[in-house]
């Protein structure tokens, strides 16, 4: 795969942290060229709620330009 993409992943204050302790890891593993914590995607469109271990977040990928 070639295609790279911009993360962005919003949740409870643990949810969040736990992203921010393995930010570089998911990146890698997603090929994520941006990972942005805690804030709600620019194009509402293409964030969805999902529920991870009970906790509820807001996650939106987009193709990076």
């Amino acid at each position: 795969m070639s295609d790279r993409i911009e993360l962005t992943v919003s949740g409870t204050e643990e949810l969040e942290a736990a992203v921010r302790a393995h930010q570089k890891w998911i990146a890698d593993e997603v090929l994520a060229v941006k990972l942005d914590i805690g804030h709600e995607s620019e194009n509402s469109n293409a964030a969805h709620s999902v529920d991870i271990d009970g906790h509820p977040a807001r996650i939106a990928i987009e193709r990076a330009v």
